[in-house]
């Protein structure tokens, strides 16, 4: 839940904080983060969500996703493969 934000500058000055970079949010940011080409105080939630979207984005991009027609036990078979590949690509597989 968004808190209300001061009315006074007094009230503003009582809890100093800096606001998450999103539009509608007004939780206190907890770290500073380089978004494309400019930076962004986020607070956890869109910490988490930042991080948990560039993941998925990731996984599709190398073809890691589940696949729709694909079990768990077939998805979970299918990664090792992407491991060997790559540690080959470090070296540290042959």
């Amino acid at each position: 839940m968004a808190r209300k934000l001061p009315k006074t500058a007094e009230q503003f000055h009582e809890n100093p904080h800096v606001d998450c970079a999103n539009m509608h949010c007004h939780l206190p940011a907890i770290c500073r983060i380089k978004i494309k080409n400019a930076w962004a105080n986020l607070c956890k939630i869109h910490y988490d969500r930042h991080f948990a979207d560039e993941s998925n984005a990731n996984l599709d991009k190398y073809g890691m996703a589940k696949l729709p027609d694909e079990s768990t036990k077939e998805h979970v078979a299918r990664m090792p493969e992407f491991v060997k590949q790559g540690f080959r690509k470090i070296g540290r597989y042959a």
